[in-house]
């Protein structure tokens, strides 16, 4: 009875494409006719295939009228996921859809298929790919979180061996699910966080003190860490940051590489032998390959800086390389040496500062030859979604991922921008500060910060043109500035990028429950 009455259902709603409204005074009663349905299928037993799809396509084309005009999904009244969740044979459910285009041809799941018009429809049919993508909707609409959908059509996406595009498109389908997902948990954290009220959970006298270094010159702040030795380290990295914080005019080229320093040891306190190893590097055998490629990489990054000497620049590299052999040199190694090389003119500061950022910042991007990127590739888009759905949406039609413009600046710490600046770029001051307190989260944060600030431009550009504009914008004042002065383009891009990546907040929460997607949906 129970299936006789969703096979009718569902041959009613197939007559048109709309989906069915039903005003809330009315809820009470289909709830209960659903709620009696799902007892009379059985959750303890294998429901009949035709019943399971009849059930999913009701209940997903049926929303609610509320008592103030706004409409929303039925899922939202009635939780059917638990029932889905107890379906085992989804290839059941798959083989009877197949069956069900053989019987009833390409009609039949038109109204299912989300398309604009019949000739958009008869012109894109696949029957194959159809079938998966409707199914796939159905499982998202009717409220199954997206890692639970993929446990679901992956089996069976593989068990029909389809082609490497539909199997990426039917991915695409549910990591746009998890994207929204994560959209939704970051917005709703973020309100959470505003109304909450943090100072009170905060002793009174560390945040006074932190608020009045907000106001005192870097001298003062030095006498405010010796208060109390206790709270030394705990106040540290937080007054460091407040100072990097200041406008750039307000800011000490030589206080900033001081506080630069002192927040690298406050992660990395080993004591490293700089003469030692220059000592053994002297004595160990060459490798010629390797040397080679590290003085061609040198020399065609920084011919443009008279204050830097190659020689140095490759022996700093080949050090590194000596001291830690699981990474050894990796392209772009160059850019962030000889940008350090040129900020902080000793050799040894800078070898033990590098080590530092490769081995305590970026060695998930180093680590395992590469191999760790596409996880950042990942995360990369998937913010984008977060926080700017528009441009990710154009990306996705375009085919644009992360990894097609990312890598240089990810690898680099966007020092590659560098060689392009005669003198000093106050931007990159201005990345580097935020990547030294926050880590990689930063350097997302100065891409999505690009993709905001050229928003409606890249809006109306196409895949050649978003590539070509992401490699020329390195070149472009954004990043070379080299005077700042009051009232300056450059004062105005500068503090306009400081303002963002402050106010911008990556949660690390949302962090690691994309690195839990990623290894859901790209696990071997």
């Amino acid at each position: 009875l129970a299936k006789y009455f969703l096979t009718k259902l569902m041959t009613k709603m197939s007559e048109s494409t709309d989906l069915l409204v039903i005003d809330s005074t009315n809820l009470r009663y289909l709830r209960g006719l659903i709620e009696s349905i799902l007892k009379t299928l059985d959750q303890n037993q294998e429901a009949s295939p035709d019943a399971v799809y009849a059930l999913l396509n009701v209940c997903t084309r049926i929303n609610v009228r509320s008592r103030t005009g706004n409409v929303f999904c039925l899922n939202k009244y009635v939780d059917l996921r638990e029932f889905f969740k107890a379906v085992g044979r989804w290839d059941q459910v798959l083989k009877y859809l197949f069956e069900n285009i053989k019987r009833n041809g390409k009609s039949q799941l038109f109204f299912m298929s989300k398309r604009k018009s019949i000739g958009d429809f008869i012109r894109t049919f696949d029957s194959e790919l159809l079938v998966f993508e409707n199914l796939t909707n159905l499982l998202i609409d009717v409220g199954l979180v997206s890692y639970k959908v993929w446990s679901i059509m992956k089996p069976l996406v593989e068990s029909q061996q389809l082609k490497r595009e539909k199997y990426n498109h039917i991915l695409s389908l549910v990591e746009r699910k998890s994207a929204s997902e994560q959209q939704a948990k970051y917005f709703k954290e973020r309100n959470l966080r505003k109304r909450k009220d943090y100072n009170a959970r905060i002793d009174p006298l560390k945040w006074i003190i932190r608020k009045a270094a907000e106001y005192l010159p870097e001298r003062e702040i030095v006498v405010l860490l010796q208060v109390c030795r206790s709270w030394s380290l705990n106040l540290q990295p937080r007054l460091y940051k407040i100072y990097l914080e200041r406008p750039e005019s307000r800011i000490n080229l030589q206080t900033r590489i001081l506080i630069w320093l002192k927040i690298s040891r406050l992660r990395d306190n080993r004591s490293i032998d700089y003469t030692e190893l220059k000592a053994r590097l002297q004595y160990t055998d060459k490798n010629s390959s390797l040397d080679e490629l590290i003085m061609m990489d040198v020399q065609r990054s920084f011919h443009h800086h008279e204050n830097i000497s190659h020689l140095h620049l490759s022996n700093l590299l080949r050090l590194f390389a000596l001291h830690n052999p699981d990474v050894s040199y990796c392209q772009g190694m160059n850019y962030i040496m000889g940008f350090l090389y040129i900020v902080l003119q000793k050799e040894d500061t800078c070898f033990k500062f590098f080590t530092t950022v490769i081995e305590r910042y970026v060695w998930s991007l180093y680590k395992d030859n590469l191999g760790n990127m596409k996880l950042h590739f990942f995360i990369l888009d998937r913010l984008v979604d977060v926080f700017i759905p528009e441009i990710g949406d154009h990306l996705r039609a375009e085919k644009i991922d992360s990894s097609l413009y990312s890598p240089a600046w990810l690898l680099t710490i966007f020092t590659n921008t560098f060689q392009y600046s005669k003198d000093k770029s106050h931007t990159l001051f201005v990345i580097w500060d935020r990547f030294l307190i926050e880590g990689v989260k930063a350097l997302y944060k100065v891409i999505i910060y690009i993709f905001d600030r050229n928003k409606e431009m890249l809006l109306k550009m196409g895949y050649d043109e978003v590539i070509r504009f992401m490699h020329e914008i390195t070149k472009m004042e954004f990043f070379s500035n080299n005077e700042y002065r009051a009232g300056s383009e450059t004062e105005s891009i500068v503090e306009d990028i400081k303002h963002y990546l402050k106010e911008t907040k990556i949660p690390a929460a949302l962090i690691h429950d994309l690195e839990k997607d990623f290894l859901q949906f790209h696990k071997s």
